[in-house]
């Protein structure tokens, strides 16, 4: 046998063995994970922790509804501290057009403020009452998506879920708002084009409009030279939800 030959066998023979050692390492890793319950969400929990992940993501659902709530009663900001407000029967309500100046605060930061107001309230929801053990990992990032017809929340959150010498654990924790605040804001920004085109006008058709079109029910207060709109969502579950705000002229 040639020399060329015998270093060619040599050479296949070394892939072999590595792509062996490689093969058995993921399957002994996959077997660990399989043993233990691993999960990257809750839905595939094992059957005895399903209960409590899922008190796990209604506290979170609580949580983020607090957050959306709250941005609605400030036109939008979660902190509108350093913003010019209206004193509307004791609710300061923050302008969103003023002096012929555009103050709508743009969708990803409303997404930020919520994702950053997730994070700081999430921990509580590790301290429910349950009869198996809940250790939480780091919570690691939120991303929140202002959709529609919802709001939805990713909680990149490592949770194990401990009873005995069984353990399951879940990477990712959801919640969901089930209010129409991408809807919300949709008409918000079609109404204040019209008010940039028209700095003088107020255009009481076009919320008329929009309340028809997706059942809002929409309140307007004339001070004479400050506009207060509120918006009420009758369609989500439970309490009707509330978008106010001010424009001044």
């Amino acid at each position: 046998m040639k020399q060329g030959q015998v270093t060619i066998f040599v050479i296949l023979g070394l892939l072999i063995v590595v792509s062996l050692a490689v093969f058995l390492l993921y399957s002994n890793l996959g077997g660990r994970g399989a043993a233990l319950g691993e999960a990257k969400d809750i839905t595939s929990l094992l059957p005895e922790f399903a209960d409590s992940g899922q008190a796990i993501e209604s506290c979170l659902d609580a949580v983020l509804l607090g957050g959306v709530t709250e941005i609605g009663l400030k036109g939008g900001y979660m902190d509108n501290a350093g913003l010019k407000k209206y004193d509307y029967a004791g609710l300061g309500v923050t302008y969103l057009y003023y002096d012929e100046q555009l103050l709508l605060p743009k969708r990803d930061q409303i997404a930020e403020d919520l994702a950053a107001y997730v994070k700081a309230n999430a921990l509580q929801c590790a301290r429910i009452p349950a009869d198996v053990a809940v250790v939480p990992g780091t919570l690691k990032d939120v991303n929140v998506y202002i959709r529609e017809n919802t709001v939805d929340a990713e909680v990149e959150w490592p949770i194990t879920f401990k009873r005995g010498d069984t353990s399951s654990r879940v990477e990712v924790m959801r919640a969901t708002a089930p209010v129409r605040l991408g809807k919300i804001m949709d008409e918000i920004t079609g109404f204040m084009a019209v008010q940039v085109e028209k700095p003088k006008e107020v255009c009481l058709s076009c919320l008329i409009d929009a309340g028809e079109r997706n059942s809002f029910m929409i309140e307007v207060d004339n001070m004479i030279t400050t506009y207060v709109f509120d918006i009420k969502d009758t369609a989500a579950k439970g309490a009707a939800y509330e978008f106010v705000f001010a424009n001044g002229y």
